[in-house]
């Protein structure tokens, strides 16, 4: 509760258009107390790019025999992101007082309000509703086996009444049907260095109605790079899957360099010499033939006599300066 506010009631208002003066300020609130309700059927949170939205509205009062308002008319649009139209329909009056109609089928994806409004003789109300607009059927590239992957977002849309094919310098290539709700289509092999545009037609039967959704434009390189018309077209479900690249799709093993290899043979020299020494000198002579052009055991062997060499010197040098002068006395 407000420490303080003024609350202002006017019970039984004139018709027409009414302003208020004075300083507003972002807690304020205005309510109007109506016996006219604006009800509608359930309205969708998510639409499907391609398929039309139907729409049901009607009005209620307190008094269930009261008379519509004269000229009473109903409209449905859809508003974008920026306030700007993207489609609007008039509802039809039937014999049951309710208005009925449908939503022209969006051809945008994102998001988007959904308003219904209610217009008469001095009367208005509206309804509002947000709404994400998704791809019917998400499209992208899977690399590793240069296929379209094509998954069905709209929840009715299944391998049993979805056709997918493509149309490619007049050639048909169908979509086969790898799961319920998902397809592939391998791409074909460019013959000159153009780019190449594939279009994409799903053929859907729902409710005995059949309608075509045209996808987004797939372009073929000759460099083998596959360019999508929409990138927002891929879905939810697609975008989620990571598609490895080409080259990615094995695991590159990791590359020895010349000191790994330098180390590992200088590791094995201990085993190569106690061969030797057990097999005795015929043993010596056949390792000899065998590493003896590998400059690397001349190197180590080279390495070790130094090492034998200095350690002679240091220990004479000890053995040399532990020895004391005695000087003679008398």
């Amino acid at each position: 509760m407000e420490p303080h506010f003024d609350l202002i009631r006017v019970p039984d208002p004139e018709a027409g258009e009414w302003r208020i003066e004075g300083p507003v300020g972002p807690k304020s609130r205005v309510s109007v107390s109506s016996p006219w309700r604006l009800s509608t059927s359930g309205l969708p949170t998510t639409l499907y790019r391609g398929f039309p939205v139907p729409v049901e509205a009607w009005l209620e009062h307190e008094d269930a025999e009261a008379p519509l308002p004269d000229n009473l008319r109903f409209s449905v649009t859809l508003v974008g992101d920026g306030d700007e139209t993207l489609a609007s329909e008039q509802l039809a009056a039937t014999t049951d007082g309710r208005f009925r109609g449908r939503l022209s089928a969006p051809m945008q994806t994102g998001n988007a309000r959904l308003l219904i409004r209610a217009r008469g003789e001095g009367f208005e109300r509206q309804r509002g509703q947000a709404v994400n607009i998704l791809p019917a059927i998400g499209v992208a590239h899977d690399p590793a086996s240069n296929d379209l992957v094509l998954a069905a977002e709209h929840p009715r849309l299944n391998r049993d009444n979805t056709e997918i094919h493509g149309d490619f310098q007049g050639q048909r290539l169908e979509a086969a049907a790898v799961d319920e709700t998902r397809w592939r289509l391998p791409l074909p092999e460019l013959e000159d260095d153009t780019s190449q545009p594939l279009l994409l037609v799903a053929t859907v039967t729902l409710d005995g109605e059949t309608r075509e959704l045209t996808l987004p434009t797939v372009t073929l390189n000759a460099n083998s790079e596959v360019g999508i018309g929409r990138p927002d077209m891929a879905g939810p479900t697609l975008s989620a899957e990571r598609f490895a690249e080409a080259d990615e799709a094995t695991v590159s093993e990791p590359e020895v360099t010349i000191a790994d290899r330098f180390v590992e043979w200088v590791n094995a020299v201990p085993a190569l010499v106690g061969d030797a020494w057990q097999a005795g000198w015929p043993g010596v002579e056949h390792a000899v033939a065998k590493h003896g052009r590998d400059p690397r055991l001349w190197i180590v062997i080279g390495a070790l006599l130094l090492l034998w060499l200095v350690s002679i010197g240091w220990r004479r040098r000890r053995r040399s300066q532990g020895k004391t002068r005695e000087e003679p006395h008398v």
